[in-house]
């Protein structure tokens, strides 16, 4: 559950960067013919006031809130979520070694059962 919690903090991140780059971008570039005449630094003083810092910010906010969500499951379930992973590699070792097993049991009770008794002729 954790997991789900912390891609939802990146990704509302990037979805309210994307929604306030798009208002910024419309405010700058609303009036091509202005936007034309005057120039660059005008197009970027635009874009600022339409709010490209707080898109931007919402960026920062929510890959770092992300990330310091899976520091603190990392630090809080840490050993015993490492526990589980090892408890399941070794569930699936054991799996793995008791098919093996039981392959070459058939394999040997086959081989048996195909060996015919040599009889000396001489």
């Amino acid at each position: 559950m954790a997991e789900t919690w912390t891609t939802l903090f990146f990704g509302t991140g990037v979805i309210w960067t994307a929604i306030g780059m798009r208002s910024a971008l419309l405010f700058a570039l609303g009036d091509p013919d202005a936007t034309a005449q005057q120039g660059a630094f005008a197009v970027l003083e635009r874009m600022v006031d339409g709010g490209i810092l707080l898109a931007l910010s919402t960026t920062i906010f929510g890959g770092a809130g992300g990330y310091l969500m899976r520091v603190y499951k990392s630090v809080a379930l840490g050993n015993e979520l490492q526990q589980h992973y090892e408890r399941a590699a070794r569930e699936d070792s054991t799996n793995m070694n008791n098919t093996l097993e039981r392959i070459e049991q058939h394999l040997t009770r086959r081989d048996d059962k195909d060996v015919v008794p040599r009889t000396s002729t001489g």
